[in-house]
């Protein structure tokens, strides 16, 4: 389940932006106070008609009393679905970070619009399933950075010895690291019963986008998205650990 949880006052219709386009897995959870704006018929009529769940909760009103009572929902449905479903918050309200940092092993993304989640998470898909567990290489965009990188590393390093060598440490440090996750996987899901083909796959896919920015999202999603909904989780809660 993907959970949209919306914090109305701040963000108001705008934040409603791209409701229509979200499928039958996802959940709104409307919060707001008397000091929301009210939604006009245009946007009521979207909302009474689209096949997504909605919850809306009226906030009694006092100081972050939206905020606290959004970030207590989050520990809620943490605490019953665990890293079965994905949180997004619909706030421009940068506090709520924190509980993204609190709930690091958890999928918690902030996005000031329905809309804006959707774009990013398919850039994210796209990325991801570029490199999917079957074996394929990683996203594009992880390559395009990955080799200007090591062009400028390599530029610099031939004007200066010193660059050079940390450069190599760096390449030397991240190699080992796929090196360990990719052995590592192996060793948790040859455990676990599961055939060879899913577990060379999923050590290798791990492995090349462990050093990406976000990898942790990337790897959840692309192991879900190779491997289904039961499968997947079941992997991914064998391996998180490690990442």
């Amino acid at each position: 389940m993907k959970y949209y949880l919306i914090d109305y006052e701040n963000v108001n219709a705008s934040g409603l932006d791209g409701i229509e386009k979200l499928s039958q897995d996802s959940k709104v959870v409307l919060f707001f106070t008397r000091n929301s704006n009210k939604i006009d018929l245009n946007m009521l009529h979207v909302l009474l008609n689209m096949e997504t769940d909605l919850l809306v909760i009226e906030v009694h009103h006092g100081k972050q009393a939206l905020d606290i009572q959004l970030a207590s929902y989050v520990g809620y449905l943490i605490g019953t679905e665990g890293d079965e479903s994905e949180y997004n918050i619909i706030s421009k309200d940068k506090g709520y970070r924190n509980i993204q940092d609190f709930w690091s092993d958890h999928t918690i993304n902030l996005f000031s619009s329905i809309r804006q989640a959707a774009r990013q998470k398919a850039a994210e898909e796209g990325d991801a399933s570029a490199g999917s567990a079957s074996g394929g290489e990683s996203g594009g965009k992880g390559r395009k950075s990955s080799g200007k990188k090591s062009a400028s590393d390599g530029q610099k390093g031939s004007s200066n010895g010193g660059q050079k060598g940390s450069s190599n440490g760096d390449q030397k440090k991240a190699s080992d690291r796929r090196n360990e996750v990719n052995t590592d996987i192996q060793k948790i899901l040859s455990k676990a019963g599961y055939p060879g083909d899913l577990i060379n796959g999923t050590a290798s896919f791990v492995s090349r986008n462990i050093r990406q920015d976000g990898y942790k999202q990337i790897i959840y999603r692309g192991i879900i998205k190779e491997l289904g909904q039961k499968t997947g989780l079941e992997v991914y809660r064998l391996i998180k650990d490690i990442l």
